[in-house]
């Protein structure tokens, strides 16, 4: 895979790998790698990594409902399988 030249489509979908609580180390740099030739999914990564840090300092103690994981989780696997 080479930079995505602007077209971040492609990127994007690495980006949430990467954020992926259970993504392995070995593969989250791979993809860091991949995502490094492309500024602004650099800059892009940076922002969802600032936004999740606040949203653990501001919500760290609430937790999703067990429906609403179930839901996200099954939709994320659908996205991914198309």
């Amino acid at each position: 895979m080479s930079a995505c030249d602007g077209g971040c489509e492609d990127m994007q979908r690495l980006l949430w790998e990467v954020l992926a609580p259970g993504t392995p180390r070995p593969r989250c740099e791979e993809l860091r790698a991949l995502i490094a030739a492309c500024p602004e999914c650099v800059e892009q990564l940076a922002s969802e990594q600032e936004i999740r840090l606040l949203m653990q300092r501001c919500c760290g103690e609430v937790h999703a409902p067990v429906y609403l994981r179930e839901r996200i989780t099954t939709r994320i696997r659908i996205i991914r399988g198309s």
